[in-house]
């Protein structure tokens, strides 16, 4: 599968400006706002509680937003919020209005971020989906790469192998752990019932 870049650009953006500049900006300029404001250290901590406070609201009302909204409303919404949250901050004269700026940047990542997986669900057709989900599930029956490769029309085992090799991987793992199981199983049934 390629990338697709009308989503990786934007998701890029709208991580770093949600995550990185609206909701962690306040604590690169506590020292300063602590000067301008005269700010006590629990008073700081009061502030840096919003950005949390409201991100964790509207994560948790995320999923109702995202299906009431168009997924890119709501990612415009996010850059929005990260924006005016940072400008309140910017230009706030008074510790309450720098809490409040930080708050609504601290909502940007909520309604920034929710959405991007419903993008990426959207851009990723459903044969992909349903063929990565079969080819998961004959993983799981015990399918060697030969057969998969043959039943998926790769060209060779090795374009099997780099798409869906860390399933083997998890698959030898439970195998072992089922024989390890097994094997301490039937050493405690000969330790109980001996012969």
């Amino acid at each position: 599968m390629t990338l697709d870049y009308r989503i990786v650009g934007p998701g890029m953006f709208m991580t770093a400006t949600s995550y990185g500049l609206g909701r962690y900006a306040y604590g690169l300029f506590i020292p300063t706002f602590r000067d301008a404001f005269s700010l006590t250290d629990t008073r700081l901590a009061l502030i840096a509680s919003f950005s949390y406070g409201s991100y964790f609201l509207v994560t948790l009302i995320g999923i109702y937003i995202s299906s009431r909204l168009d997924p890119r409303k709501s990612l415009i919404a996010g850059g929005l919020a990260a924006a005016f949250g940072m400008l309140l901050m910017a230009f706030a004269t008074d510790y309450r209005i720098l809490a409040l700026g930080v708050a609504i940047a601290g909502v940007s990542p909520g309604l920034a971020y929710t959405p991007i997986s419903g993008l990426i669900a959207a851009l990723v057709s459903q044969s992909r989906q349903r063929r990565h989900t079969h080819a998961s599930a004959m993983i799981a029956m015990g399918m060697d790469i030969k057969n998969l490769q043959e039943r998926l029309g790769h060209t060779s085992p090795t374009v099997t192998l780099n798409t869906y090799g860390h399933l083997y991987k998890e698959q030898k793992r439970d195998v072992n752990k089922r024989a390890l199981n097994a094997w301490e199983t039937s050493l405690r049934d000969v330790r109980d019932n001996p012969c």
